[in-house]
């Protein structure tokens, strides 16, 4: 059957339990910042869909416009790093490899 909500909001979800650990191990970074920003970026991750993951967030926080851009960033970097570098396929690949 899976989770509610399909993929998406349970990654979510665990973004933002992730982002609230940030947010307690180091103090400094607000809650604000951390928990839409690691939610995303988690989010995108696994789910390759950057503008529809920014919408969600921003709409499940209720996120201003100004402050829209902390997920942007975390989704950008997050889709870069993930799929734009292929890190995926090369451990994938590296998995393989050792088998």
């Amino acid at each position: 059957m899976g989770f509610f909500g399909g993929p998406v909001f349970p990654l979510l979800f665990m973004g933002a339990i992730t982002g609230i650990a940030v947010n307690s191990l180091i103090p400094s970074i607000p809650l604000v910042v951390a928990v839409p920003t690691i939610a995303a970026a988690v989010s995108v991750a696994v789910v390759p869909l950057p503008l529809m993951i920014l919408v969600l967030t921003t709409m499940l926080f209720g996120l201003s416009a100004e402050l829209a851009v902390l997920p942007a960033v975390g989704a950008v970097t997050s889709y870069v790093v993930v799929n734009g570098l292929g890190a995926i396929p090369s451990i994938i690949t590296a998995i393989r490899k050792s088998d």
